[in-house]
């Protein structure tokens, strides 16, 4: 080597320089050529021995590291070593002593290199290089340096270096390596240590980066490098610490692009390793034609591939952050990741890779380095390659053969002595002796059983003795009391030449730790018998133990065998009944000492496994003892089950099953899980294909098996109940539909019972249903392979069962079915809902050959047998069933509109194939809701879930018949109130423009719609909540104008009692342009009470203008008895209804249906006075009177003189409205006709036939004197006698005493006093008594002379003259005396009349009543009325004048003082 050197030196002059030399290489070969012939030998000790003396010799010089040529060497006597697995530790092992003697050179260094490596490091000990870093070029030494490094790395370990740096980087993640580096050295108190760079993590990371990609040694670096990189902290508990610091140690700057660097050359790798095959394969065919001299080493392709899928991993694990991550969960990660590899990384394991050397290369490198050196000694002879080296093992063995025969002959063998074998043999006789062979193995079994029971025994043992440690330990120490001194030396900071003379001595009690005697002896004496537990835990087990297993499994092995081999059936049986018997035998043996003991709890279920398999399996027989017996033991279950096949006995596959049902009924769930899983149900309906009985009881026992997991499973039934579902499924799925019946009805039974989960219904709709996704659209529908039948046949077992249910559970019927299948409700909405559409699909094709109206019977009638039980109030014996109660109010409203869905679809399907006005979907809808859904009792929270539901179909398409309009019409009677809310909405929506026409012309029933639509609108309008609604004001307004001829009174006058009955009186104050009038204007139009419509008058129409008026003074009389209500506003509405009636009657053609129209229509408006407030009737009188006195002309005067004498019931208020029509009839001309216009007059006034009396009293007091004067008009001429004639005369005196009249009516009395005188004359005329008639009157004399007095001479101050002013007006009491005058002069005496053609009488009377009439022409009060005294005094004078020229009197002075009172016409025209 040296040569080389001098020889190199030489050479760099000439040529450049060649590594290694020749000189070194021969020497390299020597060696090599040295260690070959003992590889060929087989003496693997030599060639250690040989590597270790050569290894030691080279490192035998100082500073061998720096001599390339050494390290050369050194490097392939290492690769030497890698042919065997102990080769590394030997290598290791020679160069301990070099490397020791490396580190005690480091430590020697020279003071001046001490303080050069502290300034630049900050270390304050000795850094040890790494030997890789003071090698000349180690890259060319891949073998030397990876031993190198691994010795560092070790030498770390072992000084705890490696171990303290990672934990204390893992503490304190925000420490530097170098940092830590410190600390753990002055932790570890170390003198010398490597550097932070010198740490062999980097080392290995940077001799990755500088080694050759071929070189085989380049895994390994990879292995040490990630073994660092990778590897967790460990903890004291020695448990493994869930994260690794390899990541934070290359973020330091010298090394922050290493990883980079890395991940780019284990690229560089794949590739190479991945074209090796190519460059294979091109060499291939030179290879085969070389001769074995010039032969080639070819790697193998798969070995190349694996080292690429080795880098690939490799490159995985540089660049995943994720596996320094302390949560990192490893079998999580993918395939590419080689999790063995990793968790070898994660727990520290060192172990080489040799698998990833290529061990063939270099055997062949080594065998060519070799065979040169046997060149170079015999140039004669060939070359040897490595796969020639035979000749040297035959030369060997020929040597070994030499020596032997120069040896001495051996003695002979002793005499063979009978060895008697460990395990007995089993003959085959035994092994077909049932009873021989149980009784042998039994004893095995007690064998086994004994040491498994011994072994837990020890355990127990040892956890008592652990539990006795943990007692006593908190018991070893304990405070105890003692008592010390503590001197104090005194000082003055004042003087500080003062001295003490000493210290001050304190005693202080103090708690000191003391350990207990008695407690260390128990504790030592404890854990010196936990040792001795532990040694003999650590004996192996007995032979006895052994040879019973080992027996053991030589019987079973040739039962197996035997079984196998038989033909004789009889044998076989035998066998099979032997090995069945030993079956049980020995599942019944296990314990719980053959549980606790693991190789005995093996040992067994490898046996019953075998004998499972070979055997049970096998026979059908079996397969109930083996249900039966894990059903008895249920904690050898697991062990047992797998070899439980019930398919294995079909005819009792039913039987079995129900046993696991029973058996979960008693709550042991695990066990049942555990065998159910053996039965597969798909398999044995296809394989068995089982009758429908056995399916059925199937079914039966799967539904006890369901309700037995109850409603809700907990955690360890919902295994049981998920298998019992799947079962549900495959039963549901064969030969669907044949099962859904059975299965349906356990379902049922189970959901009302709450004892079912509301899974079994998703299975149920899951098989029953199949989803189709339209195309063109992400739209799904529901279909289903059943038939039109099948789906009707589900539909009413569905109907009919909840019907049931709610009938005969009381719970259901006091509540409804939702509080009891609140947790199906859903799933049973679906399904109904479901059904019923996929009818309606099934159905619609076949609509071409079927009746659509009976289709839709047949539909309807489905639909509601399926949703009665869910929505419907059903009636019973006493009472009725509520749908749902008020907290169910969600759960109704979705079934509802469930139905309605169904609905809607129903009048989709049949829209356009059932004509209008036929029985259709929405008109039965409503009939359904009219019929059977809202009745009068029911409450509002199931009224308003109809109507808000309901109120979402297109009723606007509605085309009702008359059944529909009928039931419309009586809802409202016959329903309760709060159902109205959904009528009013359908009101709204319908055309009834559209319907009246349709009806008119179509159905020639127009009356119906007529009185439909005017009903209708008039129940919408009659609460406020309706008038809000949006649409009703636009229809009453189109209503209104409607021709309502052909509406007839009956239908009107139940139209107005539905608004006296809902709407409010207010309404008949409102501006008629308002909303609120909208009704009355309505019904107004409806009552044809205007003028248009008397040109088309009928009785009819006469009737609705009379319910019309009779209905408007209803509301009149409501609003008076409401103190709100103003009486002005009563009185504008009373004065505007005579007003309308007036204008209205006017229009009727016919004078005489004119008249009893009139009469008609005020005994109506005259009736108010009978029913209003009676605080309010002098109001609606004086309003009444007010209307008559402003319509002097108005035809309603002599109508409402008969009415008021015939309807009204007041005496009081007759008189006065009578008294105001004659009156203001005559205002109004009238006196121009016939009797001045009596006539009519009188034939109008009725007297009341009960209490005349009373009632001309009143008529007296109400100051009626034309109504008096009227009555005696009408009795005059019935008087017959004289006496009749007297008492008229008797009235009118009385009634002129009685009256009190004023200036406004007092002429009225003239009428009487003309008839009273007529009436005396017809006395005269009739030869009465004149006795009588005078004094008739003198009576009237007085009266008059009372009423002529100008001062009213009635109490104390009258009858001295001084009474008060007289009320008369002057022209009366001008009449009054000119007629006291005229007739005092009539009167001769007390018995005799003047008579004609006889002189003025001239008594004291008559002359007194003259002067009283004279005195008036000196009064100047009366001088304007001179002339007319005088007249009066004239004619009263006269002789000319009689009794009978009074009356003309009266006419004269009332046409001088009257004329304008045209009811004294009869005056008038007298005196004309």
């Amino acid at each position: 080597m040296v040569a080389d050197e001098s020889a190199s030196k030489l050479s760099k002059i000439i040529w450049s320089q060649e590594f290694p030399g020749p000189f070194t290489k021969w020497f390299t070969t020597m060696i090599e050529g040295q260690l070959s012939t003992f590889v060929n030998q087989g003496n693997v000790e030599g060639v250690m021995r040989g590597i270790s003396f050569w290894i030691k010799m080279l490192t035998k010089p100082p500073k061998w590291y720096h001599d390339k040529n050494s390290c050369y060497v050194l490097d392939q006597t290492v690769k030497s070593a890698f042919r065997h697995k102990s080769g590394l530790d030997s290598v290791k092992a020679a160069l301990q002593e070099a490397f020791q003697r490396h580190q005690k050179e480091t430590h020697q260094q020279g003071a001046v290199s001490q303080f050069v490596n502290w300034v630049s490091s900050g270390a304050n000990f000795s850094q040890i290089p790494s030997l890789t870093e003071v090698m000349c070029n180690p890259e060319l030494f891949g073998w030397l340096s990876l031993v190198l490094l691994d010795m560092e790395f070790t030498y770390e370990k072992d000084t705890q270096l490696w171990h303290t740096f990672r934990e204390e980087i893992y503490t304190d993640s925000k420490a530097s390596p170098s940092h830590a580096l410190k600390k753990c050295v002055s932790r570890l108190k170390l003198e010398q240590a490597p550097g932070l760079n010198s740490m062999t993590i980097y080392r290995f990371s940077r001799f990755m980066l500088d080694l050759p990609l071929d070189h085989p040694v380049l895994p390994l670096i990879c292995q040490r490098f990630f073994l660092l990189f990778l590897g967790r902290q460990v903890s004291q508990a020695s448990n493994q610490q869930r994260a690794s610091v390899g990541e934070k140690m290359f973020e330091v700057s010298g090394h922050s692009g290493t990883l980079k660097k890395i991940k780019k050359r284990f690229n560089e790798a794949i590739n190479l390793h991945m074209d090796y095959p190519t460059a294979i394969s091109e060499n291939t065919a030179d290879d085969q034609s070389s001769n074995i001299e010039n032969f080639k080493y070819v790697p193998k392709k798969e070995f190349h591939l694996n080292l690429a899928r080795l880098y690939q991993t490799y490159q995985l694990w540089i660049d995943e952050p994720f596996l320094h991550d302390a949560k990192l969960y490893i079998p999580a990660l993918p395939v590419q990741y080689d999790t063995g590899k990793l968790l070898q990384m994660f727990q520290n394991q060192t172990n080489l890779w040799f698998e990833y050397v290529d061990i063939d290369r270099i055997i062949y490198e080594l065998s060519q380095t070799a065979s040169e050196w046997y060149h170079s000694a015999d140039p004669g002879s060939p070359r040897k390659s490595y796969l020639h080296h035979t000749d040297h093992i035959k030369h060997g063995a020929e040597g070994i053969l030499s020596a032997l025969k120069m040896a001495e002959l051996p003695s002979e063998l002793p005499p063979l002595q009978p060895v008697k074998p460990p395990v007995p043999d089993i003959s085959t006789t035994v092994l077909e002796d049932k009873a021989t062979i149980l009784h042998v193995l039994k004893s095995d079994l007690n064998v086994i059983k004994e040491y498994a029971k011994s072994f837990h025994s020890r355990c127990n043992h040892q956890v008592a003795i652990d539990d006795d440690f943990c007692t006593l330990l908190p018991k070893l120490h304990y405070n105890n009391q003692k008592q010390v001194k503590v001197t104090t030396e005194c000082k003055s900071h004042i003087n500080p030449l003062h001295k003490c003379s000493n210290p001050a001595v304190i005693n202080v009690n103090i708690r000191e730790k003391a350990r207990d005697e008695n407690v260390q002896r128990q504790i030592d004496e404890n854990r010196a018998e936990y040792k001795q537990l532990l040694i003999e835990g650590q004996n192996p087990p007995p032979v006895n133990i052994c040879v019973a297993v080992v027996h053991m499994e030589n019987a079973l092995t040739m039962l197996v065998k035997l079984f196998r081999s038989s033909t004789d059936d009889m044998k076989v049986s035998r066998l099979n009944d032997t090995v069945c018997t030993l079956f049980f035998q020995l599942a019944e043996s296990i314990n719980d000492d053959i549980q606790f003991y693991p190789p005995a709890r093996q040992f067994y279920s490898s046996c019953i496994d075998l004998l499972g398999m070979e055997f049970m399996q096998k026979d059908p027989s079996q397969t109930e003892n083996i249900l039966q017996f894990s059903l008895d033991s249920p904690r050898l279950a697991g062990l047992i089950s797998p070899h439980f096949i019930p398919l294995n006995s079909p005819r009792i596959y039913v039987t079995m099953y129900e046993k696991l049902v029973q058996i979960l009924k008693r709550d042991n769930p695990d066990l049942v899980f555990v065998l159910l899983t053996k039965f597969d149900i798909p398999l044995w309906l296809s394989t068995i294909n089982p009758a429908q009985i056995e399916m059925k009881r199937l079914i039966d026992v799967l539904g006890i098996a369901l309700y037995s997991c109850g409603i809700d499973p907990d955690k360890p039934h919902s295994l049981v109940f998920a298998l019992y579902c799947s079962h549900l499924k495959s039963l549901l799925n064969f030969h669907f539909p044949c099962n859904l019946n059975d299965v349906l009805g356990l379902v049922l039974k189970g959901s009302v019972d709450q004892a079912l989960h509301e899974n079994c219904w998703q299975i149920l709709n899951k098989c029953i249903f199949e989803v189709n996704v339209e195309e063109g659209s992400n739209e799904t529908q529901k279909m289903t392979v059943l038939s039109i039948d099948q789906i009707r046949t589900v539909l009413h077992q569905l109907g009919d069962f909840f019907l049931q249910s709610r009938l005969l559970v009381a719970d259901n019927s006091a509540f409804g079915l939702y509080p009891c299948l609140a947790r199906y409700i859903d799933e049973i909405r679906n399904l109904i809902c479901d059904l019923l559409l996929c009818l309606m699909h099934k159905i619609l094709p076949n609509m071409s050959d079927m009746n659509p109206i009976s289709a839709l019977d047949t539909v309807w009638q489905t639909i509601v047998h399926t949703y009665a039980p869910w929505i419907q109030t059903i009636q019973n014996e006493k009472t009725q069933l509520l749908p749902w109660i008020q907290s169910d109010v969600e759960s109704g409203t979705k079934m509802v509109e469930s139905a309605v869905t169904v609905f809607e679809q129903v009048f989709t399907c049949f829209a356009d194939l059932i004509p209008p006005y036929q029985p259709n979907t929405l008109g039965k809808v409503w009939m359904y809701y009219a019929g059977v859904l809202c009745h009068k009792l029911s409450p509002p929270h199931i009224i308003n879930v109809y109507t808000s539901v309901l109120s979402q179909l297109p009723w606007k398409h509605l085309k009702p018949d008359n059944y529909v309009l009928q039931s419309m019409i009586q809802f409202k009677e016959l329903k309760c109130n709060e159902g109205f809310d959904l009528l009013a909405h359908i009101v709204c929506e319908l055309d009834w423009a559209e319907i009246l026409q349709v009806y008119q012309q179509v159905f020639q029933d127009e009356s119906l719609a007529l009185s439909s639509t005017l009903i209708l609108l008039v129940q919408c309008f009659g609460e406020q909540k309706h008038i809000e609604i949006p649409a009703l004001e636009p229809k009453i307004v189109s209503a209104i104008n409607y021709n309502w001829i052909k509406l007839t009174s009956d239908n009107y006058r139940h139209a107005f009692n539905w608004y006296l009955q809902m709407c409010d009186p207010k309404y008949l104050i409102a501006e008629r342009s308002s909303t609120v009038t909208l009704g009355l204007r309505l019904l107004k139009a409806a009552s044809d009470f205007n003028v248009q419509s008397s040109s088309n008058w009928t009785s009819d129409m006469a009737i609705k203008r009379q319910c019309y008026v009779h209905s408007y003074v209803q509301l009149i009389c409501q609003c008076t008895y409401d103190n709100e209500i103003s009486m002005e506003s009563i009185t504008t509405v009373i004065l505007n209804l005579m007003t309308d009636i007036e204008t209205v009657v006017a229009s009727v053609v016919d004078s005489r249906i004119q008249q009893e129209e009139c009469l008609d229509l005020m005994k109506e408006v005259l009736s108010l006075l009978n029913n209003c407030n009676p605080s309010n009737q002098s109001v609606v009188v004086t309003t009444i009177i007010q209307w008559l006195e402003s319509s002097p002309s108005s035809i309603l005067l002599l109508p409402c003189v008969r009415s008021a004498s015939r309807c009204l019931a007041s005496h009081r208020h007759m008189v006065q409205i009578i008294e105001e029509c004659i009156q203001a009839y005559f205002v109004g001309g009238h006196d121009k006709q016939t009797g001045g216009g009596w006539d009519h007059v009188l034939a109008a006034i009725q007297v009341p036939d009960l209490d005349i009396d009373d009632y001309l009293t009143v008529a007296l007091e109400e100051g009626s004197y034309l109504l008096l004067y009227g009555y005696i008009v009408q009795n005059l001429p019935l008087c017959q006698s004289l006496e009749q004639m007297n008492v008229l005369l008797a009235r009118l005196l009385d009634w002129t005493g009685k009256a009190k009249p004023s200036s406004d009516n007092e002429c009225k009395l003239l009428l009487w006093w003309s008839i009273l005188v007529d009436i005396v004359l017809k006395d005269v005329n009739f030869g009465a008594s004149h006795k009588v008639l005078i004094k008739m009157l003198n009576t009237l004399i007085s009266h008059l002379h009372q009423y002529g007095e100008d001062r009213l001479s009635t109490g104390l101050l009258g009858a001295i003259g001084l009474g008060k002013k007289s009320p008369m007006s002057q022209q009366f009491r001008i009449v009054c005396r000119a007629l006291a005058a005229m007739l005092s002069a009539q009167i001769f005496g007390e018995s005799l009349l003047r008579c004609p053609g006889e002189p003025v009488v001239s008594t004291s009377s008559s002359k007194q009543q003259l002067t009283f009439l004279h005195s008036l022409k000196s009064n100047r009060q009366y001088h304007q009325f001179k002339s007319d005294i005088q007249m009066s005094c004239d004619f009263v004078t006269s002789s000319d004048k009689y009794l009978a020229d009074t009356v003309d009197l009266l006419g004269r002075l009332s046409t001088i003082f009257y004329s304008d009172k045209k009811f004294l016409s009869v005056l008038h025209n007298f005196h004309s």
